[in-house]
């Protein structure tokens, strides 16, 4: 509070990141990818990547992360059960997720772009862009250059 008696607002305290124009609370994300068959633990984080924002998941495997059937199956389970705009878009497997001295997952050392520049094309799984996939019950509005459909005033 400041001394006038007036609230600052600083950011928000909840992991709700807007992407391609849709609010995603990422710890859904994480406790659908946790429950996935073949996952064992996962932590997702909403990226810069070029002129958008892009969720980015990093998950350990049950299994063998090399298993090539295992992206297949994970993008198949999120997009039954998650809107297409809260489906990551890149799958980084890991063997285990960077903890801190509390024993809690360092987001901030996933976050910083080294580790997405050392994703190598095997380990690194992208979905199709937005614009290709699909939502049950969506229904695309028209496209316009600015990408918002806005009626035209009505004349007198």
């Amino acid at each position: 509070m400041r001394s006038d008696g007036n609230l600052e607002f600083h950011r928000r305290e909840d992991r709700q990141v807007k992407v391609h124009g849709y609010r995603v609370e990422l710890n859904e994300v994480e406790s659908q990818l946790r429950i996935c068959p073949g996952i064992r633990d996962a932590v997702v984080l909403a990226l810069r990547a070029g002129r958008a924002d892009e969720l980015v998941a990093w998950f350990v495997a049950t299994e063998s992360a090399d298993d090539p059937q295992l992206p297949g199956r994970v993008r198949k389970y999120l997009n039954a059960r998650l809107p297409s705009a809260m489906v990551p878009s890149i799958f980084l497997p890991r063997a285990a997720l960077p903890l801190n001295s509390a024993g809690k997952i360092d987001r901030s050392v996933l976050g910083q772009g080294a580790e997405r520049g050392h994703a190598t094309r095997r380990s690194r799984w992208r979905c199709p862009p937005l614009s290709g996939r699909r939502r049950a019950g969506h229904v695309s509005p028209p496209a316009t250059d600015s990408g918002l459909h806005v009626p035209s005033p009505r004349p007198e």
